[in-house]
């Protein structure tokens, strides 16, 4: 995801191709949504990290918390990735249209571990009592997708 990092910083330095009072809406709305999907995936890494450390400081409650609220963080960027590829100019930046490309692909990566991350914990949220011993279960294996799709 390096390249949603390099995508975004080339983004918001490029100029548009044409004069800026022709496309302007279209580079708005294009730079919006590469920060709305570099939000989305921050939060989701910011919230795997507060999950991973109430597992190992907080009580059990602390942990159902921190569980649901990453897995709402998956969820919007799962719907945040899958909307951006269409909202994204691809002809307002010249000097960085390799990297937009390089981007839109990403995207489908983003959207990919933003779902399968809200169904993994949907399924360990949803086992009742041992709801708890699940999550710890499966910290792992999830700190493990969070940074490797993102």
């Amino acid at each position: 995801m390096t390249s949603l990092l390099l995508a975004s910083v080339l983004l918001l330095q490029q100029g548009p191709v044409s004069p800026p009072q022709a496309d302007s809406s279209e580079v708005e709305a294009s730079r919006q949504t590469i920060t709305s999907v570099g939000l989305a995936v921050a939060e989701v890494r910011n919230g795997s990290d507060v999950l991973r450390r109430a597992v190992f400081n907080d009580q059990d409650a602390v942990v159902l918390e921190r569980a649901r609220v990453l897995q709402t963080r998956c969820a919007e960027l799962n719907t945040e990735a899958r909307a951006a590829a269409s909202r994204i100019c691809r002809t307002c930046f010249r000097r960085a249209q390799p990297a937009i490309e390089r981007y839109r692909v990403n995207l489908a990566s983003a959207a990919q571990t933003g779902a399968r991350c809200a169904s993994t914990l949907r399924a360990q949220l949803g086992q009742g009592r041992s709801s708890v011993a699940a999550v710890k279960r499966g910290l792992r294996p999830l700190g493990q997708l969070v940074p490797a799709g993102l």
